[in-house]
Order: structure tokens, then C-alpha cells, then sequence
């Protein structure tokens, strides 16, 4: 077998030749000493690691290898056995019942062995329900599960397990998110424990699906609103992810415990492992939470599973499964499991996917299910797992390692521009930018019929059409940053032509100006001085007073008026200037900050620059989310004059404008930049949560204004606001808000206080959304 050949553990004469050789008298060896032990314990790690990998040789034909290895070392490495055993579990649990299967045996080779690792297990496992770490719990949980199949557990104690974790359930002081976590623990391996369960333990094993359906009967589903990507059910659902697992079990329980998806190698070791003896687990304490705690731990958010593909989108075999299945679910833990574990390495992702897609395509459509799964986890809501530019990584490798996928994704790509009117707004904003990165990857060859026929139709006034026009728009504006204008305008049909900016170049205010104005602003005066290396602060700040200084109304040092137009002509002059790049820009803003302050002292002039970055370049609106980042920064502007600005004029006539929203998000991501930063010195975090919930009322007052007028418009127009696109879109930005931020409003009941300030008395319409937020804040609370 190639495992054998691939790691000799005993070195070779000439190897232990260099290993042990002596320098001679008055000579130092130049050769690092290497210690032979720590090599042998690395090389047992690889191979264990190596067991489940495919290669041309049976799992079974592997692990007889691996056997005849470990157990010649296992008095001499046991603790790094163990290690490796449980950490392959831990970052490839797909294959936890091949590691079962490894522990079953050693545990017939050696009890004592065999005690240790379920000692080791139950160890880890307190220390992970300790430490708040989820992953890791769940991966414990379904390894000793598993352990009853290769009689190394005693069942009643795994039923015992059970019964311990699912005591949260009856906890009053837990939030509905810390349950959520010990039951899906228990949800999770029941797949693999039932079966045994149900022959050796049936009383158990009720005991604990009682316990189960009677929580999901009376727990609260009310965020699913708030965290489905598709806003209709039709024509999948979109169900809350624990209860859907629920009825998958309860489904496999009515099937007697019979599923097509897992490996189970330790039936060709059947002969071997029935003679072992058996261990109970210990008793593992799930300790109570801690009322007077000051940083609680913050749960995961609840979830909802995430539907494109049924099974009229496979026709052939293998069809998909129906919702209700286990095997759906179960392929798609391990591809999530997948997309943690590689998720600094897309390469290496693509790979195992594909590992993965190869080993179950006789079952599963598992090209259509990575495709439907990566999708899921980029729209996660509130926030995705990894970094949104993985993902967007990752696809274009999947399509290299696994061929199905091509078409798997090209049908995912057009259902969802289908349904583009029906998703959640943040889910759309992350689709138009996956989109605009993916055709750039592969030089804008795309099927652009999807969109040109549905434009084209008699229809273009409906729904569908106006999504489309907004995807189209919003992809294409997004890709003039990834490209040249001029090349995505060739590649474009004429249809599209439409959403492509005629020219992107800025506007500059005096650009035109008769020669008498520019004279009376001092234009050429004050462009000379910012351009100028040798010229000082006050050398600009005696041009900027000659502005107006003919005026004998004029009072250089008071006059509002007069202020206000010397600082429209130096920001207008600055951008002028340093249009070229970001770079000259920001030496040249902090060249003239000393002399821009004094300009900005009177309420509103913070919002006049950010007018001023507009207009001069409302034909790039990157330049705009850029240099509103930049400003931010340097504290010229703050986050209520960006605020101000979005919700300005422009919103109005596009609620779905992804720059403006964009710039907001700036905006507020500087909030709360501030509030971890001051954690971070340990000092100013009272002052930065200060500003934090000011800059929040404020954004939320915007917010309830806009939506009140919308109602109101819909209102003299005889139309129900929630079948008014713009109201849907303001609103999903509204919740968009209270979901991304979530973590900070927890803090001091912060939301709480928003909503009674801000929406006690509005339309239930506004209020509505508000309420639905704070419940979903309070279920990781």
C-alpha cells in the first residue's frame, strides 16, 4: 500500500549514521541535531491525517496500514495518536467514522487505550462547551455518537450525554441562541447514533427526541423574516435551519435510522471490534450562565437554510433529494465543514469539494448542492463566515477542479437573476458584487440574453423587469472599478448600453467660469498657493481672505456667507488639484487642513463638503465611497454629515443606489471602528460607545422619516406599502442596518432605547421592522 511505502517510521542506517555522528576532537558538528522521536510522532501525524485521503486504495486497505503502524509505536506515541486522531476529526469531520474506526481498533488492540481517547474526548469537549467553542463541541459530540457503532461507548452513557446538553433547554436564564447550540449538538449526531440507539437504548434515545420536539414546539421562529434570503416561499421554502433539521430526524427515525450518505468502514471490522469492551463516557457539566458576567458571550445568530435547486433542476439521476431528507443536509455540514476549515486557502477548499463531490456523486446531485451550499454561506445573514472575497475565489476554482459545476452554476446564476426582485437587499448588494468579480475573472463572457430578454419584453414595467434593470446597472457600475469603461462598453449588447457611464471624468465648478469670477474668487491665487511646495499656512490663508474682500458688505473674519464660500472654493480647488490619484489628494488635504478647519466652524459645512465631493465627481461614484473614506479619516467629515448626505435628494429618486448605501456603511463602520479600537487601548471606550449610540439615533431618525414619508405616499396613492418596491428597499436597508451591527446594540440595551426614542409612536408599517430587530437581538442576548 502506498502508506506504508510513503512513511517508514525507522531511519535508514545512513540517516541514523547522521543522526547520532560525533565530531571529531576540536571540531563543532554543523549539522542540526534532529531528534528522532519528535520526527517519528510527525510522520505518525501525517499518516493519520494521510488514512482518509483518496487515492486508488480502499479506505478499509488504509486503515489495515495505518493499524499494522500504530500499534508497533503506540506505547511509545499514544499522546500524539490521540492528538492527530482527534484533530482530523475536528478539521475534516466528514471522515469522523473512519476515525472511529481507528479508535474501535485500537481500543480492541489495547482497553486501556481506548479509555484514554473517550477520556481525552470528554476532556476536550468540556473545555470546548467552556470556551464558547461550537465547532469543535459538535465535532466531539458526533465522534463519541459514532463510537457506540465501533463498541468503544457504553449507549446508555451517550444518552446520558444527551440528556446533560439538553438540559439548557429547560434553563430560563439561557437565551434562546445558547439552546439553539447544545440541541443542535444532539440534532447533529443523532444521524449516527440512532441506529444504535434504538436496539440498545430505545428508552434513551425517546427520552431524548421527546426533549427535542418539545423545545422546537414552543421556540420562538420569529427571525426568520429577518434572515431568509428570498422573501416569498414560492417556489422553495426558506425554513428556519433547526427546525428543518428536526423533521429530517424525524423523518430518518420514521425510516428506521436509514440513510445513504455515510461511511461506515467499521463493518469489514465487525469481527475485530465486537470483542472489544466498551467505556462509559464521564459526566460532562454544562454550567449555568453567570447573571453579573459584564461581557456575556455572544451567541451565533439563528439560521435559515438557504434553497435554490429542487429536484426538477436535476432530472437526471441522481435526483435531488426532497427537503425532508437527511442526506441534503448532511452533504451540505461537510461542505460547510470544508469552507471553515480551508477558508485561508481557496485552492486547497476547491480541492477537497471536489474529494468530496467525487466520493458521494452516486447518491447526491453534489455538484448542484457545493453550488447551492457556497451561495448560502456568501448570502448568510447577518454576516457570512469568511471574508465575502473567498467565496467570490472560490467559485471560479470549483470550476476547475469539477467539471458539473460549470453547469450547476450557471443554472444557480439564473434562477437567482430570476428571483433577483424577491432577495433581501444586502443579499442583493453581495450578488451584484460576486457578479461583477466573476465576469471580470473571466473577461465579461456571459450569457447576457438572462438580462437583454427580460428588458426586452412586454413586461418591462413589472417587477421583474425593474429588478433586472437595477442588477444590470449595479453590476455594470460595479465592473467599470474592476476594468476599463471603454472594454466592458465594446463587450456589452447595445441593450445594456443604457447603465454604462457615458465618460467618468469629474466636474469641475470653474472649469467654465467667465474670467471676472475667477477674478473675484481668487481661483488662479489659490490654485498657485495649494500647488505651490514652498508656500505656507498663512500664505493660503491671506488668499483665501481675499475672496470677496471687493465686497464692502464683506466681513472677512464673521460673515457665515463669506466663510462658506471661501471653503466651497478651496475643497473645489483641492479636488481639482488632486484629482491625478488618491495620493496627490491626501498631500494635499493634509497640506490645507490647518486652513480648512477654521472654514468648517459653523454647523452644516461638514455636509457642504460632502455636497462638494458629489458634484465634482457624481460621474465616478467610486471616487465618491473613496474620498468619503479618506475624509473620514482625516476628520473632516463625520459620520452624521455622510448620514445626511444619503439621505438626501439622491435617495429619493433611487432607493437602491448601491454607493450611497455603500458610503453610509463607511460611515458607520467608523463608529464602530472607534469603539474596538478604544477596547483594544483600554481606555475612551465610555466616550466611544457615546458617539457610537449618537451617530445610531441619529441614522435611525433618518430612517423613520423616510420610511413615514413612503407610507404616506402610499397612502394618497392607494397602495400597500409592502407591494412598493421602493418601501421593500428602504426598509431591507433599515434591517440590513440592525442585523450588521447587531453585537454593539446588545450592549447597555441599546436598541431597546433606540426603538422607544425613535419608534414608539410611528406607523406600526415603520415600527414593525423595529420590534421584529429587537427580538432578534434578544435571542443571542
Amino acid at each position: 500500500s502506498p502508506l506504508s511505502s510513503f512513511l517508514s517510521l525507522k531511519p535508514s542506517p545512513t540517516l541514523q549514521a547522521m543522526f547520532h555522528h560525533r565530531p571529531g576532537p576540536g571540531r563543532e558538528s554543523k549539522r542540526p541535531r534532529v531528534d528522532i522521536r519528535q520526527e517519528q510522532s510527525d510522520r505518525l501525524w501525517v499518516l493519520i491525517h494521510s488514512v482518509a485521503e483518496e487515492s486508488q486504495y480502499s479506505v478499509e486497505e488504509n486503515i489495515h496500514v495505518l493499524m499494522d503502524v500504530l500499534v508497533q509505536d503506540l506505547r511509545r506515541h499514544e499522546g500524539a495518536i490521540i492528538s492527530a486522531i482527534l484533530h482530523c476529526v475536528t478539521s475534516n469531520p466528514d471522515k469522523t467514522s473512519v476515525y472511529s474506526t481507528v479508535i474501535g481498533l485500537l481500543n480492541g488492540y489495547n482497553r486501556d487505550v481506548g479509555e484514554e481517547v473517550v477520556r481525552t474526548i470528554v476532556e476536550r469537549l468540556q473545555a470546548a462547551i467552556d470556551t464558547g467553542d461550537d465547532h469543535t463541541a459538535r465535532c466531539l459530540v458526533r465522534l463519541l455518537a459514532d463510537l457506540i457503532n465501533t463498541t468503544v461507548v457504553v449507549p446508555r452513557t451517550l444518552s446520558r450525554l444527551f440528556e446533560t446538553l439538553l438540559s439548557v433547554t429547560t434553563d430560563p436564564q439561557s437565551p434562546q441562541a445558547r439552546k439553539d447550540m447544545f440541541v443542535g449538538f444532539v440534532l447533529h449526531a443523532l444521524p449516527f447514533a440512532g441506529s444504535q440507539l434504538s436496539k440498545r437504548d430505545a428508552a434513551g434515545l425517546a427520552a431524548t427526541m421527546t426533549t427535542i420536539e418539545d423545545y422546537v414546539a414552543q421556540r420562538n421562529a420569529q427571525h426568520v423574516d429577518l434572515l431568509r434570503v428570498f422573501h416569498s416561499d414560492e417556489p422553495l421554502p426558506q425554513e428556519d435551519a433547526l427546525e428543518a433539521m428536526w423533521s429530517q430526524i424525524c423523518d430518518l427515525r420514521d425510516r428506521r435510522w436509514r440513510e445513504a450518505l455515510i461511511t461506515k468502514p467499521y463493518l469489514s471490522f465487525m469481527d475485530d471490534l465486537v470483542q472489544s469492551l466498551r467505556h462509559s463516557i464521564a459526566t460532562v457539566v454544562v454550567a449555568p450562565l453567570d447573571e453579573e458576567d459584564e461581557n456575556p458571550r455572544c451567541y451565533k445568530q439563528p439560521e435559515v437554510v438557504f434553497r435554490l435547486f429542487d429536484c426538477s433542476d436535476t432530472p437526471e439521476e441522481p435526483i435531488m433529494p426532497p427537503p425532508r431528507a437527511i442526506e441534503r443536509t448532511l452533504f451540505e455540514g461537510s461542505v460547510r465543514d470544508a469552507l471553515l476549515f480551508h477558508s485561508a486557502d481557496t485552492h486547497a477548499c476547491a480541492q477537497h469539494l471536489a474529494q468530496l463531490a467525487r466520493q458521494h456523486h452516486a447518491v447526491l446531485p453534489t455538484a448542484h448542492i457545493i453550488i447551492e451550499t457556497i451561495f448560502g454561506e456568501m448570502f448568510r445573514l447577518p454576516e457570512p463566515d469568511s471574508p465575502l472575497l473567498f467565496y467570490f475565489m472560490l467559485l471560479p476554482e470549483m470550476l476547475v477542479f469539477y467539471e458539473p459545476c460549470v453547469s450547476a452554476l450557471a443554472l444557480a446564476m439564473h434562477l437567482i437573476t430570476q428571483r433577483f426582485g424577491d432577495m433581501d437587499v444586502q443579499c442583493q448588494s453581495i450578488y451584484i458584487e460576486w457578479l461583477a468579480h466573476f465576469l471580470n475573472h473571466f473577461e465579461f463572457k456571459l450569457r447576457w440574453t438572462d438580462w437583454t430578454s427580460v428588458l426586452q419584453s412586454d413586461e418591462g414595467d413589472s417587477d421583474v423587469a425593474k429588478a433586472a434593470a437595477v442588477l444590470a446597472r449595479e453590476t455594470l457600475l460595479r465592473a467599470c472599478r474592476l476594468s476599463f469603461r471603454d472594454r466592458i462598453k465594446r463587450i456589452t449588447p447595445s441593450d445594456l448600453q443604457q447603465f454604462i457611464p457615458v465618460d467618468q471624468h469629474f466636474v469641475y465648478k470653474f472649469i467654465a467660469s467667465p474670467d471676472d469670477e475667477l477674478k473675484r474668487f481668487k481661483v488662479r491665487e489659490v490654485i498657485a498657493a495649494v500647488r505651490s511646495k514652498e508656500s505656507t499656512t498663512a500664505e493660503l490663508d491671506d488668499v483665501l481672505q481675499t475672496i470677496l474682500a471687493e465686497n464692502p458688505d464683506a466681513d472677512a473674519d464673521g460673515d457665515e456667507q463669506h466663510r462658506s464660500v471661501r471653503l466651497d472654493v478651496l475643497v473645489n480647488i483641492v479636488l481639482y488639484v488632486g484629482s491625478k490619484s488618491i495620493g496627490h489628494f491626501q498631500t494635499l488635504l493634509a497640506k490645507i487642513k490647518t486652513s480648512l478647519m477654521p472654514l468648517m466652524a459653523s454647523p452644516g459645512t461638514k455636509s457642504q463638503v460632502a455636497e462638494a465631493v458629489f458634484a465634482f465627481w457624481q460621474k465616478c461614484p467610486q471616487m465618491v465611497v473613496i474620498l468619503f473614506d479618506t475624509l473620514l479619516a482625516s476628520g473632516i467629515l463625520d459620520a452624521s454629515a455622510i448620514m445626511a448626505f444619503v439621505f438626501g435628494d439622491r435617495l429619493e429618486t433611487d432607493y437602491n443606489c448601491e454607493y450611497l448605501w455603500e458610503c453610509l456603511f463607511i460611515a458607520l463602520n467608523s463608529l464602530t471602528l472607534s469603539v474596538d479600537l478604544a477596547e483594544k487601548r483600554g481606555s475612551g471606550e465610555q466616550e466611544a460607545l457615546a458617539d457610537l449610540k449618537d451617530g445610531f439615533l441619529v441614522l435611525f431618525q433618518h430612517f423613520s422619516v423616510a420610511l413615514g414619508e413612503l407610507c404616506r405616499k402610499c397612502d394618497q396613492e392607494g397602495e400597500e406599502p409592502g407591494s412598493s418596491l421602493q418601501f421593500v428597499a428602504l426598509k431591507g436597508r433599515f434591517v440590513q442596518c440592525g442585523r450588521k451591527y447587531w453585537r454593539y446594540f446588545r450592549r447597555q440595551g441599546m436598541f431597546a432605547t433606540f426603538r422607544r426614542l425613535v419608534f414608539a409612536e410611528m406607523d406600526s408599517r415603520v415600527s414593525g421592522p423595529a420590534e421584529d430587530l429587537e427580538v432578534l437581538l434578544q435571542r443571542a442576548a
